[in-house]
């Protein structure tokens, strides 16, 4: 295998891990792939672990409707290099900023808008 694909680190979006530690992650990718191939798949993967409360995939579609609106706007950009300009300087003042998603559709609100009650637990 070419040592430059051997390098590449593998993204692996996966959902917090409750009761599943990165220990027994790594185990059943070694108790299918065998010690050696498992093993090396295990350290070319970079875990992103999604958020607790909300969805990430709304996280990314938000942030993609910031970067259209601040930064791309009605303008057309004429080329690959001033894209990536714009884009790094458009980056770098938001995280300048720090701006966070301020969540507020709260599970008691959405109890109550699709009018959810518990079920009675009384037997």
């Amino acid at each position: 295998m070419n040592a430059a694909v051997r390098r590449t680190c593998l993204p692996l979006w996966s959902p917090n891990p409750v009761g599943i530690s990165p220990r027994r992650r790594r185990k059943s990718l070694i108790g299918y792939y065998g010690e050696q191939e498992g093993g090396y798949l295990w350290n070319r993967l970079k875990v992103h672990y999604t958020p607790k409360h909300g969805s990430w995939l709304n996280q990314a579609e938000i942030e993609l409707s910031l970067y259209w609106r601040q930064c791309l706007g009605t303008r057309r950009i004429p080329d690959l290099a001033k894209l990536k300009q714009e884009t790094k300087t458009w980056n770098g003042r938001a995280n300048q900023k720090r701006t966070k998603i301020n969540w507020r559709f709260t599970r008691k609100k959405a109890r109550k808008l699709f009018k959810y009650e518990k079920p009675d637990s009384s037997g």
